[in-house]
């Protein structure tokens, strides 16, 4: 019962993780370009 719980959770912490890591790469792409605007 408990390793399935265990197995739930991790499945769903992988899933956000990679929701995080897509957002992440989203948001250091526009932090990017703003840097170049503000450079250029």
């Amino acid at each position: 019962m408990t390793y399935k719980i265990a197995t739930l959770n991790g499945r769903f912490f992988n899933r956000d993780f990679l929701k995080i890591k897509k957002y992440y790469k989203k948001v250091t792409m526009i932090y990017k370009k703003l840097l170049n605007t503000f450079v250029v």
